[in-house]
């Protein structure tokens, strides 16, 4: 029987956007044809973040940070 490869390491993890259906189906296509091991895990989007949420989860902005995609 056939064991899925890591490539050394102890898991391969995968961070995908919800918004991004393609790219998930592309990278499993390609770590299917590979036969490698993985897990995917849906990425937090930075879109979605405002200040109230940001607050609600007790993150802190570092002075003088600035998103420079978002200008926040």
């Amino acid at each position: 029987m056939y064991k899925p490869d890591t490539l050394g390491f102890d898991k391969i993890y995968i961070l995908n956007l919800e918004r991004r259906p393609e790219r998930r189906e592309r990278i499993e296509k390609l770590l299917a044809e590979l036969k490698l091991d993985y897990s995917i895990f849906r990425a937090v989007d930075g879109r979605k973040l405002n200040p109230e949420k940001l607050a609600e989860l007790g993150v802190t902005i570092l002075p003088g940070y600035e998103d420079m995609s978002l200008k926040r």
